[in-house]
């Protein structure tokens, strides 16, 4: 257990503590007729947590403040936060603070704000509706659309998760056009890494740079979106020797009945991976995670289930997920029964 005392003369009366592997019992046997605890980062503390630091509050004079942002609309945070909950609850939403009201405030700490920049670069590129502008800009836990794809808690659950990297040891390459970002994934095993993001009005450049990732990173295949200017990228780099699948996400599913085209099958793979608990994201890829949380679907009238089209999340004010893509194309191999991928 790390652990910070202070004292003043002989009397500790204050310690701070990180309990390994957050052991409850690491909080109790603390007796005193005024205990304060202060608990941050409270979204990403365990229930457990919660309960053995309560345990030192039961007499009447002591009290705890709990500290955090509204990432996780399944954690116990969430909970002390409800309407109705016996806490006190005060909600700081980012649209009320010093850079947003013209409160006078010094410079140094005006910097550490939230700049109205990235509250309207986030809301250009999800929305107002969607779960990191909630969390982040307003300071609301986010609700799940009916419709979304991906729950924002299963995606919070899979940056805190750590999964050690194993086998396939694979990539997945969306191939930007019309000034989107190529973006790889590389996956080893559960775990799934963006290794590059950059713009490639060249087709060539995206060739090089898909190369350069297999060589320097490794992997047994690469999947790269062949719609569009990504068939030449793949036909490049298959003359290089490189171990290159096409992937049509237009074409027919393996499992026609249940969807209607290869990116819905793709996607609902990676779904049931969510839902399962068998992924493990960076935890400081907040672009991959809103990229992902805005993803849609729905079912047609033959039962068969859709994701929204890039084209449609243009029209709605999103801009192409293409991070998303690149992360599912590279777990495309799970949705595989009978070689519809093609291979040019």
């Amino acid at each position: 257990m790390n652990q910070t005392e202070w004292w003043i003369g002989p009397e500790l009366v204050a310690f701070g503590q990180k309990p390994a592997d957050y052991d409850p019992a690491a909080f109790q046997g603390i007796h005193a007729p005024e205990v304060l605890v202060v608990i941050d980062e409270a979204g990403g503390v365990p229930g457990e947590i919660f309960e053995a630091a309560e345990s030192l509050t039961s007499n009447e004079r002591s009290r705890m403040l709990v500290i955090g942002n509204p990432d996780d609309p399944t954690s116990r945070f969430e909970r002390v936060c409800r309407p109705g909950s016996p806490w006190k609850v005060i909600r700081i939403d980012g649209l009320q603070t010093p850079n947003f009201t013209g409160e006078d405030v010094s410079p140094q700490l005006r910097d550490l704000l939230l700049s109205p920049t990235y509250a309207e670069e986030v809301k250009r590129s999800y929305g107002e509706d969607s779960p990191i502008y909630q969390a982040k800009i307003r300071g609301i836990f986010p609700t799940q659309q009916a419709d979304g794809l991906i729950p924002w808690a299963w995606i919070r659950a899979a940056q805190s998760r750590t999964i050690q990297p194993g086998e396939p040891r694979e990539m997945g390459m969306d191939v930007g056009a019309g000034g989107d970002l190529t973006v790889i994934a590389r996956r080893a095993g559960s775990v799934v890494r963006i290794i590059e993001a950059k713009a490639t009005p060249d087709t060539m450049e995206g060739v090089g740079l898909l190369l350069r990732a297999w060589r320097e990173k490794g992997a047994t295949r690469l999947r790269v979106d062949s719609v569009g200017v990504g068939r030449g990228v793949v036909d490049r780099a298959t003359e290089e020797g490189a171990p290159v699948e096409g992937v049509n996400v237009g074409e027919r599913a393996n499992d026609s009945e249940r969807f209607i085209n290869r990116r819905a099958e793709v996607f609902w793979g990676l779904r049931e991976r969510f839902e399962a608990g068998d992924i493990d994201l960076d935890p400081a890829d907040e672009e991959t995670a809103a990229q992902l949380s805005a993803l849609r679907y729905k079912t047609n009238s033959r039962g068969q289930i859709l994701i929204e089209s890039k084209d449609d999340m243009k029209r709605r004010g999103i801009r192409s997920p293409d991070r998303a893509d690149a992360v599912a194309l590279a777990f495309a191999s799970d949705a595989e029964t009978d070689g519809k991928i093609e291979i040019w």
